[in-house]
């Protein structure tokens, strides 16, 4: 019986049966095809590395005019890998001076480590950063999605102690932020390490957990796009 037309080894991308026109259209057609086939392939790992990064993320951010706040941050960041079993480098620590408000994404988990200095004023390395998350012309969902806490130095002996750290916890949540953790408050009068120590204690957990949960409202699409990921409840201050 004779050969079929184009042979045995013809391909789609090689009409040989066609001619003049139809030829042209058809291997068009094929490299388009093949460029398809290339994009597809070129946007599967930017697809993984895009679902890496909504992966949720510890952050510890200050701001210290003496040194205590940044020790403590950079302390707290050391810890991380070992008590929140994330990886080592996972946990970023930066001054927020660094920085930007833009860097709190959603799935975010924020520890904020900041102090007061002079008549309530935010320290140098923070200022441009509190300055922005304290514009009343923010929006009200412009960090929805993040998760924080507050851990304040201070010195009582000041008229306006804690201020910084007290309006950084206010307007974190009204610019859409959830706290995870209650906010703690370490006054040098009666020595920051005890203090400190105690509120470290509790965070742990709570910030493990919170983790979690960013993790499974990442991986459900809730927060993919700045929506709300799920917080515990606050446990009831001190007296």
């Amino acid at each position: 019986a004779p050969a079929p037309a184009g042979g045995a080894g013809a391909s789609p991308s090689q009409p040989h049966h066609l001619s003049g026109g139809a030829a042209v259209l058809a291997r068009m057609r094929a490299a388009a095809q093949q460029q398809q086939q290339q994009q597809r392939q070129r946007q599967e790992p930017a697809a993984a590395s895009s679902t890496t990064s909504r992966r949720p993320r510890p952050l510890v951010l200050y701001g210290s005019q003496t040194g205590n706040s940044a020790e403590i941050a950079k302390q707290l960041a050391a810890e991380a890998p070992e008590r929140l079993g994330v990886g080592a480098g996972a946990c970023k620590v930066m001054a927020m001076e660094e920085t930007d408000v833009s860097i709190l994404q959603p799935g975010t988990a924020l520890v904020l480590v900041v102090s007061s200095t002079g008549d309530g004023d935010a320290p140098d390395n923070c200022a441009s950063f509190y300055s922005k998350v304290r514009r009343r012309s923010n929006p009200k969902d412009m960090l929805r999605g993040v998760s924080y806490t507050v851990l304040g130095l201070g010195d009582q002996n000041y008229t306006k102690f804690m201020e910084v750290p007290r309006v950084f916890w206010a307007r974190l949540e009204e610019c859409g932020a959830a706290p995870f953790y209650a906010r703690g408050e370490a006054d040098e009068v009666e020595g920051l390490e005890e203090s400190v120590a105690k509120w470290a204690e509790g965070l742990w957990p709570a910030w493990a957990a919170q983790l979690a949960r960013a993790g499974d409202a990442l991986a459900g699409g809730g927060a993919g796009s700045g929506g709300l990921v799920p917080t515990a409840p606050l446990p009831a201050a001190d007296p």
